[in-house]
């Protein structure tokens, strides 16, 4: 009931802010809230051939004593906490990874290696019933689990405490073992003191977002990290919360700096069910907003205590002083995993997670603002094989589709090349997309895994010899396993393609009508229908004006507005003339035009005007040029054949 009633609390903490734009809006926070510290337990009786694996009975071979040793089944153990265990019948040795670390027992040895160091067990690996036992002490050390006894029952608990990540790194092991007196991330450049009452309870892949629970007392505290707006600063993030303080109980409204200079905000209040405590620190380049909230039975002074905890946060790192929780390595690479989807690979540092949160188990993205226009996609995602429709099919399907969504002027595509991966058959295309400013080299590899295959498509920006080499670091380092079908079971691609569905929009001032795309966000006003695709790639807009008696004629209004645009630098016209159309057999012209953006790239301008009864209509198709292709074309030609005038 406590970690409920504490999530409920975050949650509404989370709601307040982005009400009035102190935290901006983020709907996977209320996931961050609901966050609890996961345990796996293990428990079993000496001589019992049945062992309970968080509730569920599993018959095994039975844990024995010998001289005062309890042996215990290393599989079942390792498996239960995560690792990948395998046998070597001719070396007799049982090899356990786990978390980046392999672990190498040998039957008959009291020396095992960690890491390529040897430690001395409490007694030697031996083999019984066919399964390879192992000391008790030895496991609960290595995985950092706590071991119970229940003398009434005579039996022993197992239980190891786990952190909710994508990460291999364990952070519930790493925080349990640590002595240094701070934990932070060297990698996002922030730390504070630590605790070891609060545990870390799950943590976003690319470490955005971290949530931070108390083991005995009702309170807990998230870490989240975003873009900072470029006209952020400590004053309007004050502002916000001056805004948010407006009849509530506050504690504290301050501005202030950290031990480094870092200017941050921080609001406390006091409700009737908790002590809240809400700050935002400006970075550089980003925004750390901790919120903590602590139960109001829990008293002051344990939130006086937290905040003094709080109060040590600093965007700073000292690696001899905190406990790293970064896992991006010296390449500016991190390996992520997912045990259930069992498929492991290195992902570039700078790419922010933005799955985190949702209900998928089975798509994983990413991506990485690269310029003003320009986002860098990383993707992984997983799907049942069905009959006519496997890893080839899809890969072909993306294939043609994609060619059909860009302008051929600034992209070429390979054929389907055929490789392995993971040992794997796989099938890719790579395209190379060129404009102004940079060239982007995408692969879209598809991996056939028997009842399951993988797509992973990624964007690289660079030399064409550049990008080759990182892609071939990603696809070296993936690895996949088998899939738990019973467990996982079906999970099948639906975003096929299927002919776009159109619904019609009537203006009531005008009485004009026009029909766009179903899915389309639509906005109208008198006198306007405006619609946007959902992702923004294309837009549409239709204006109607009533004329003047000395109104110009429609031939003279385009070439007036072809005249300003020619003034302006920021804009380069297609047409050199205009061109004589008919909308709803009304006679117009049109012509077209680029808007420069301040990368260099183009955004594309397609313009309308006809005239009837008097009403001025205006109309107009934009889409970055470089996404205007095959498909821009069929939709901007529905539409005007759609248009009514009336």
């Amino acid at each position: 009931m406590r970690k409920k009633w504490i999530s409920l609390c975050m949650a509404g903490v989370m709601a307040l802010g982005c009400a009035v734009g102190v935290f901006a809006e983020d709907p996977e926070l209320t996931e961050v809230s609901n966050a609890e510290i996961e345990k796996v337990e293990i428990s079993f009786s000496i001589g019992d051939d049945q062992i309970s694996v968080n509730g569920e009975m599993v018959d095994y071979v039975a844990p024995y004593v010998v001289n005062d040793v309890t042996l215990v089944p290393v599989r079942l153990i390792s498996e239960s906490f995560g690792a990948d265990v395998a046998w070597d019948e001719e070396s007799q040795q049982a090899t356990v990874t786990y978390g980046g670390v392999e672990i190498v027992l040998t039957i008959g040895s009291r020396i095992a290696q960690v890491d390529g160091e040897d430690v001395e067990l409490l007694t030697a690996p031996e083999v019984t019933n066919d399964r390879t036992m192992l000391p008790l002490r030895f496991i609960t050390e290595t995985f950092g689990a706590d071991v119970g006894w229940e003398e009434e029952t005579q039996r022993v608990t197992v239980v190891k405490e786990v952190t909710n990540s994508n990460s291999i790194k364990d952070y519930a092991l790493l925080l349990k073992r640590s002595n240094k007196e701070y934990v932070g991330d060297s990698y996002l450049g922030w730390s504070m003191k630590r605790s070891p009452e609060f545990q870390l309870a799950e943590r976003s892949f690319d470490g955005y977002k971290n949530y931070f629970t108390s083991s005995g007392h009702d309170c807990s505290f998230a870490l989240v990290i975003s873009k900072r707006a470029e006209d952020a600063d400590v004053e309007s993030v004050y502002s916000s919360m001056k805004t948010l303080a407006e009849n509530q109980s506050v504690i504290e409204l301050k501005k202030g700096k950290t031990a480094s200079g870092v200017e941050y905000a921080n609001l406390q209040l006091k409700t009737k069910t908790a002590y809240m405590d809400l700050r935002s620190y400006i970075g550089t380049d980003k925004i750390y907003r901790l919120m903590s909230a602590v139960s109001i039975e829990e008293g002051l002074t344990e939130f006086n205590s937290l905040v003094e905890m709080l109060d040590t946060f600093d965007l700073s790192f000292q690696q001899t002083k905190a406990e790293d929780l970064s896992d991006v390595d010296s390449n500016n690479m991190h390996t992520f995993q997912s045990k259930e989807m069992e498929v492991s690979l290195l992902v570039p540092g700078d790419f922010v997670e933005y799955s985190y949160g949702s209900n998928s188990v089975n798509e994983f993205r990413f991506y990485k603002e690269y310029s003003e226009s320009t986002s860098l996609n990383f993707f992984i995602s997983v799907y049942s094989s069905e009959e006519g429709k496997d890893y080839r099919y899809w890969a072909e399907h993306d294939r043609v589709n994609n060619e059909k969504l860009l302008n051929m002027d600034y992209v070429s595509f390979s054929d389907l090349q055929t490789t392995t991966v993971a040992g794997l058959p796989a099938v890719y295309y790579t395209r190379e997309i060129k404009d102004e400013s940079e060239t982007t080299y995408d692969w879209d590899v598809f991996i056939d895994a028997g009842d399951y295959f993988y797509n992973i498509s990624y964007d690289i920006v660079g030399t064409k010899a550049e990008a080759e080499a990182q892609s071939k670091i990603i696809l070296d380092s993936v690895q996949i396993g088998t899939i738990n079908k019973e467990k996982v079971g079906k999970m099948i691609r639906i975003n096929e393609e299927e002919e776009l569905r159109y619904k019609e929009y009537k203006d009531a001032k005008y009485s004009f009508a026009v029909s766009l795309p179903s899915e389309w966000i639509v906005e109208q006003e008198a006198g306007e229908i405006f619609a946007m695709e959902n992702s923004g790639v294309y837009a549409f807009d239709i204006y109607a004006v009533l004329g003047e008696n000395n109104s110009p004629s429609v031939r003279e209004v385009g070439v007036n507005m072809m005249n300003d645009y020619q003034k302006q630098d920021d804009v380069k016209l297609i047409s050199t003339s205009l061109e004589s159309v008919k909308i709803d057999g009304v006679k117009g012209y049109t012509f077209s035009y680029y808007d420069i953006l301040k990368n260099g790239e183009k955004m594309r301008w397609d313009q309308w005007i006809v005239e009837k009864n008097n009403v001025y209509y205006f109309i107009t198709f934009s889409s970055p040029d470089k996404y205007y292709g095959e498909k821009a074309q069929e939709i901007e030609t529905a539409i005007l054949e759609s248009i009514d005038l009336k």
